[in-house]
């Protein structure tokens, strides 16, 4: 069986017309905004007068999509065991209504492509994030506009 020139065109269109599909298909699905997270675990401010006795949790997010979100709103989740954490069920959850040193950053906060936003926890004024902590399943997290799962990170336990 012999090909003719029509049938090799007609195949490399078809290989052509393939690979775009498969490029659309991966732009479509990296589309939007995407949340880049880090936890600082037992933080301390210098400088200044500030109190160095705190410690504190701080949570860096930064969009490193092509489309802006909002940050809606920050949390700690205390899962319990590996079990509830499968399931999407926290054991304990709280919400951290001023997570910024200042107003102009806190929820709700548009976050731009490229930027980056932080968050902070004073967990020297609440024991029990101690507590929780060592359990080794407490999370904290971030909410935003463009999907309805929490966006967590681990908080490491003291000493791993």
């Amino acid at each position: 069986m012999a090909f003719t020139f029509t049938d090799i065109v007609a195949g490399y269109a078809a290989l052509v017309a393939t690979a775009v599909f498969f490029l659309e298909l991966r732009r479509w699905v990296e589309d939007g905004p995407r949340l880049v997270m880090g936890v600082m675990s037992d933080a301390q401010m210098v400088g200044g007068a500030v109190d160095k006795k705190n410690e504190y949790f701080v949570l860096n997010a930064a969009n490193a999509g092509n489309l802006p979100t909002t940050i809606t709103h920050v949390v700690i989740l205390d899962y319990g065991n590996r079990w509830n954490y499968l399931r999407g069920k926290p054991a304990w959850q709280a919400i951290i209504p001023r997570p910024t040193l200042t107003d102009n950053n806190s929820p709700p906060y548009v976050l731009r492509p490229g930027e980056t936003w932080v968050g902070m926890v004073n967990k020297t004024a609440n024991e029990e994030l101690e507590t929780r902590r060592a359990n080794g399943w407490l999370y904290i997290g971030i909410y935003a506009s463009h999907s309805r799962r929490c966006f967590g990170k681990l908080i490491k336990r003291k000493g791993v």
